[in-house]
């Protein structure tokens, strides 16, 4: 056998011991409770561990489902992985008012570790949605004008334009995270601006409609 077959074996053999380890499992474990971050009671959801899955050509992110909580908001994580993958994340999809309104995505997400147990009490905070109404009550012609500002945006205005009537705007579906929250309109009509500050209560779990007169 000459030197160069030699060497070949030696590279293979590396290669052969280094995606062993990579394919060698290791654990990852974890007791969690998902419970509502308002009233401390807890909350089922469907859990997705998201991490980047290893191997000599790289690196990669996936996504895994790995189940449920029961219904007392509780899971039990025992996940098998690859040695070389890292950077490991919990992603909580809470069932019922939770996350995003109209979104499909995580309500909270925590970063986990690859050594230990993992023991965390996740909360999840409620969303309460609403729909809005804009009536134009004392229309003088078609360039009327309002902007309509959120509290929680206070930074991005919506503006319409003419003389509404039971106009539901499809931006007007929104969500917060308090039950209590406000909207200030600035009319323009004939020239002449009036501003108007309208508070909001909302309830979690239904959609809360609001008719906005200006």
């Amino acid at each position: 056998m000459n030197i160069y077959s030699k060497l070949l074996i030696i590279v293979f053999s590396l290669i052969a011991i280094s995606c062993s380890k990579a394919k060698s499992p290791k654990w990852i474990t974890g007791e969690f409770n998902i419970i509502d971050s308002e009233t401390k009671e807890p909350v089922e959801a469907d859990l997705k561990l998201r991490y980047y899955e290893g191997s000599l050509l790289g690196s990669w992110e996936t996504v895994e489902e790995i189940g449920s909580t029961d219904e007392n908001g509780y899971f039990e994580l025992k996940q098998k992985v690859n040695r070389r993958d890292q950077q490991f994340k919990l992603e909580v999809f809470a069932k019922g008012w939770y996350g995003y309104y109209g979104h499909y995505g995580p309500a909270a997400i925590k970063e986990i570790s690859e050594y230990g147990k993992n023991e965390y009490t996740i909360e999840v905070a409620p969303i309460y949605a609403y729909k809005l109404t804009f009536n134009n009550i004392s229309c003088y012609d078609g360039t009327d004008s309002v902007w309509v500002t959120r509290a929680d945006f206070p930074d991005l205005p919506r503006v319409y334009t003419g003389c509404l009537l039971d106009y539901s705007a499809g931006d007007g579906y929104a969500s917060v995270n308090t039950s209590s929250t406000s909207l200030t309109t600035v009319s323009k009509k004939n020239g002449i601006y009036e501003t108007i500050v309208h508070p909001l209560t909302l309830t979690q779990g239904v959609d809360n409609e609001f008719v906005i007169n200006y």
